[in-house]
């Protein structure tokens, strides 16, 4: 779904995993996507503690979510999306992926 094979000979399974970095005013979340995990509805949201989530959403909220297409080889996007700290409401940002199976 992420573009890799977690248990392939050599694998760096790591590499695989969604990042999350943090720039002056930021949270960066950045993941792997093929166009077969789009229709799991691939989604990240954030929260200052958690149990409450708010899903990220492009220009809402000063939210920028961004494609690179093919960026981790061919049919594997990479999707990043940066979440203002000032969304923290005082206290820590957290980011999670959510990916919904049927």
């Amino acid at each position: 779904m992420i573009g890799g094979n977690p248990s392939g000979t050599a694998s760096d399974s790591n590499r695989l995993l969604p990042t999350i970095a943090v720039d002056g005013s930021d949270l960066i979340f950045t993941y792997r996507r093929t166009a077969e995990s789009v229709a799991y509805g691939p989604a990240v949201e954030y929260g200052s503690n958690l149990t409450g989530w708010t899903t990220a959403e492009d220009s809402l909220n000063g939210v920028m979510i961004s494609v690179a297409s093919d960026e981790f080889g061919p049919g594997i996007d990479g999707v990043e999306v940066k979440i203002p700290l000032s969304l923290a409401a005082g206290g820590p940002l957290y980011g999670r992926l959510k990916v919904t199976i049927p």
